[in-house]
């Protein structure tokens, strides 16, 4: 797996709405770590923070290679740890995001659900009040 980083910008094919890297596109090699200490854009809202947080744990998709793998430098937060105890760490930290977020799912369902009923409830007292007609509808 590699980073945009180790690829020059005319690696890239910027044509359409995706960016995507050109098929033969050979990534170069660094001679520093220069690109490490690249200033990087900071997530403010909820939202992205959350999207940070499953990239960190999940990484990113495997790019398809011909040879085999060479050992991973961990200078990236997507290298798979070399330590078993630590890639075993690795997971039980997913297997836990995976657990929060269908708790945040079962929730989010559930008041979801709540509204509707609420919805119902006051639709209905409405029409027996006979401020609204039967012929307003609620899917």
């Amino acid at each position: 797996m590699l980073c945009s980083e180790h690829f020059r910008r005319e690696d890239f094919d910027t044509t359409g709405q995706t960016v995507r890297i050109r098929d033969g596109a050979i990534p170069f090699v660094f001679s520093s770590q220069a690109h490490l200490k690249m200033p990087v854009a900071t997530r403010t809202s909820r939202t992205s923070k959350k999207a940070q947080e499953s990239l960190s744990v999940y990484g990113s998709q495997p790019v398809q290679e011909t040879e085999p793998p060479p050992v991973p430098i961990i200078d990236h937060s997507y290298a798979l740890p070399t330590s078993p105890n630590d890639l075993r760490a690795r997971l039980t930290e997913a297997l836990a995001r995976v657990e929060s977020l269908e708790r945040q799912k079962r929730n989010a369902q559930d008041r979801e659900r709540r509204a509707k009923n609420m919805l119902r409830g006051l639709l209905e007292d409405l029409r027996g009040k006979k401020l609204i007609n039967d012929e307003l509808k609620f899917g």
